[in-house]
């Protein structure tokens, strides 16, 4: 449910992976701070509107997002290791939200 849910919804020439058991990341390209964030919000509103239904019961999940913006002075592992500490911030404060240490939250138009 969650992989249908956030595949489905972001752009075809984004990239989305499985992290591990229960890791997601994505490699949004070619947006500001402010609709990063912005699409990062709107998933985690996606998968927390979707649910299944087994056994006469509903299923539904939230997921908690860590967000950053790549910069000039990072390695291939560095942006990762941020939005990986921002996810852990954002379970330690309640979950279901998005942390994110974007400074610029212009949006494109």
């Amino acid at each position: 449910m969650v992989v249908r849910t956030l595949s489905g919804n972001v752009r075809a020439y984004d990239l989305a992976g499985r992290r591990g058991g229960e890791e997601f990341f994505f490699v949004i390209s070619h947006v500001s701070g402010g609709t990063l964030i912005k699409m990062a919000d709107k998933l985690r509103q996606l998968v927390r509107n979707s649910f299944v239904e087994q056994d006469g019961s509903i299923i539904s999940v939230t997921i908690t997002m860590g967000a950053t913006m790549a910069r000039p002075e990072d390695s291939i592992q560095s942006p990762v290791k941020r939005a990986d500490e921002l996810m852990y911030a954002g379970k330690a404060s309640g979950r279901n939200c998005v942390t994110h240490d974007v400074q610029d939250l212009k949006e494109e138009n």
